[in-house]
């Protein structure tokens, strides 16, 4: 079945804004709901998930957890529409609120997501080196605990 470009661009912005709109709440339900209920997430270091109840429980579970109640900025760098697949391909970061610094700290993974028509995805596979996100994991921590000693294990939502 073939969509239209303008029909997966519009699925994706919504996603895109429920992403950004979790990152600053903690509220990962609309982000989920961006899914089919049968999704099928493959995620490379934590696993595969089937169905809206798995992918909700990982990531409430990973994104509201210190220090990543304070990865709330997922900028992409770039994307792609490929209409005749029915896919989005792109490079989204993973970045930490500014911690007192001025400073950027997060790391980059390739993400595609497969159109399900309705404004839904049916799949989503994230690509990424483990390898990059910890050294920037560790720099963030180590800038807030400067700037926030009082709260270096773990802060309310900013």
């Amino acid at each position: 079945m073939a969509f239209t470009r303008e029909d997966i661009q519009e699925a994706f912005d919504r996603y895109r804004a429920a992403a950004d709109e979790a990152g600053r709440t903690g509220d990962w339900r609309p982000w989920v709901e961006c899914f089919t209920p049968d999704v099928r997430y493959v995620e490379h270091l934590y696993g595969e998930f089937e169905g809206r109840d798995a992918v909700q429980a990982w990531i409430e579970k990973t994104m509201n957890a210190w220090p990543f109640t304070h990865m709330q900025l997922f900028p992409w760098d770039w994307y792609t529409v490929d209409a005749e697949q029915g896919w989005v391909v792109g490079q989204v970061r993973n970045d930490f609120v500014d911690p007192g610094d001025g400073q950027t700290y997060g790391a980059a993974n390739w993400t595609r997501l497969v159109y399900a028509g309705d404004g839904l995805f049916a799949s989503e596979e994230d690509v990424y080196n483990p390898a990059e996100f910890a050294p920037a994991v560790e720099q963030w921590l180590a800038a807030w605990k400067a700037h926030h000693p009082d709260q270096a294990d773990g802060a309310p939502r900013p």
